[in-house]
């Protein structure tokens, strides 16, 4: 009843799961209020919506590369390179190691 398929298909579909959390640690580190009481601002009911200031635009900026968010991120790119590209650096690797 269960094969090598299933654990293939796992393998398969939880390769990106690592690189998410990175991303979302690398999101939460950047997050200044989750990490200091400095930048939080009142509002005025508690019906209004919370301006965090956080966006996307963090990234590119030089809040994004301040530390602790710095090594998720550079982590990050390294990992999904490697999704990316991983079978063909594979590849080439046996070829070099072979060839010896």
């Amino acid at each position: 009843m269960y094969d090598e398929k299933l654990s293939k298909n796992v393998i398969t579909h939880l390769k990106v799961a690592p690189l998410i959390m990175l991303l979302f640690g690398y999101w939460m580190f950047s997050s200044n209020q989750l990490l200091s009481n400095d930048f939080l601002t009142p509002k005025p009911s508690s019906k209004d919506v919370e301006v965090t200031g956080h966006t996307f635009g963090t990234v590119t900026s030089r809040e994004g590369w301040a530390a602790p968010a710095y090594p998720f991120l550079v982590v990050s790119i390294l990992f999904f390179i490697l999704i990316v590209f991983g079978s063909f650096l594979n590849s080439k690797f046996n070829q070099i190691l072979t060839s010896n």
